[in-house]
């Protein structure tokens, strides 16, 4: 932060949503805006010939700075395992789950070792899909599973009753756009649902209000 005030990094830093198509532009959040962008670059594994010029500079002398406090971040541990290692031989099918919420590069290194293992099994569902803030991308966990030879849908719930399957599906049908109902069987029992609040993180008031 000393050498490079205008990259100043908060100690919490900031999550950068960059699906919102309103609010602060990336140069609000400071360094921590660009850091956070430049993490969602490099998690979906764009080529920097592509990343604004103001990512390259940052992620220049981030580099400089890591490499002479002999640290890394948790991306370069991904980068270094697509880079150098391989899956352990011992593995002989790798188990990929909640694979919708993986970046670019976490799926990249899981197809990686998969091949390695010999087998591998990817579990998840698009419409779950939480993490786009840190470089997650259902899109590309569709994509890896769209061999349908493959590919197996679960008929059954084994977790979710009768109520809070209604509801959920209801809730779904009425907010994402191009959702279409699965094959997808509520255990049999009746269960129950409830409206705690009508809070989200961007309107958190009812929640606070309540408390």
């Amino acid at each position: 932060n000393n050498l490079h005030p205008t990259y100043a990094l908060s100690p919490q830093g900031k999550d950068v949503d960059d699906s919102a198509t309103d609010g602060p532009a990336l140069s609000d959040f400071g360094g921590d805006g660009v850091a956070g962008h430049v993490d969602l670059l490099r998690a979906r594994m764009v080529d920097q010939k592509l990343w604004p010029s103001t990512c390259r500079d940052f992620f220049a002398k981030w580099t400089a700075w890591k490499v002479g406090a002999e640290v890394v971040d948790f991306t370069d541990l991904i980068e270094v395992a697509m880079r150098d290692c391989r899956c352990p031989d011992l593995v002989e099918m790798l188990i990929g789950d909640e694979a919708q919420d993986m970046s670019a590069l976490e799926l990249a290194l899981m197809m990686k070792w998969g091949e390695q293992a010999g087998a591998m099994l990817l579990a998840g569902d698009p419409w779950q899909a939480l993490y786009g803030w840190r470089g997650a991308d259902p899109g590309i966990f569709d994509l890896a599973t769209q061999d349908e030879a493959r590919r197996r849908h679960l008929p059954q719930s084994y977790r979710v009753p009768v109520e809070v399957h209604r509801v959920a599906l209801a809730w779904m049908e009425r907010h994402l756009p191009g959702y279409q109902r699965p094959v997808y069987a509520p255990r049999p029992v009746p269960g129950a649902s409830c409206l705690f609040s009508r809070a989200t993180w961007r309107n958190p008031a009812p929640l606070v209000d309540a408390i």
